[in-house]
């Protein structure tokens, strides 16, 4: 089957139900810490959301804000790792004496954000 055919009859590979499995499980986890966010008052900025941000290519996914303090969160489901870019920007943002953390879990990004901004 041509792979316009199978476009337009919705009949997706295994890798692309693969990488839609992938975007699903980070949304989830990316709305769970918007959630926390949001009921503890912390402004954020989001740079994620699968959409073509305007932010700097690498930028993480979260950038969270507390009494002069800022941290930054990347999310990454389990068995993926950091695109080359985003490792480049975490050398950008340790060299600035920004805090960062790519976490595989809502716990881990919670606790780290506690630590870090003093709640």
């Amino acid at each position: 089957m041509s792979e316009s055919d199978r476009k337009r009859m919705g009949v997706s590979t295994s890798e692309e139900r693969e990488a839609n499995q992938v975007v699903k499980l980070e949304k989830e986890l990316h709305d769970g810490f918007k959630q926390w966010l949001r009921l503890n008052s912390i402004p954020y900025i989001y740079g994620g959301g699968g959409r073509r941000s305007t932010m700097t290519p690498g930028w993480p996914d979260f950038t969270c804000l507390r009494m002069g303090r800022a941290v930054c969160i990347e999310f990454k489901v389990k068995g993926n790792k950091p695109q080359p870019i985003q490792l480049s920007c975490m050398q950008q943002l340790d060299s600035a004496g920004v805090i960062y953390l790519i976490s595989y879990t809502l716990e881990d990004a919670i606790a780290f954000a506690r630590q870090h901004l003093a709640l």
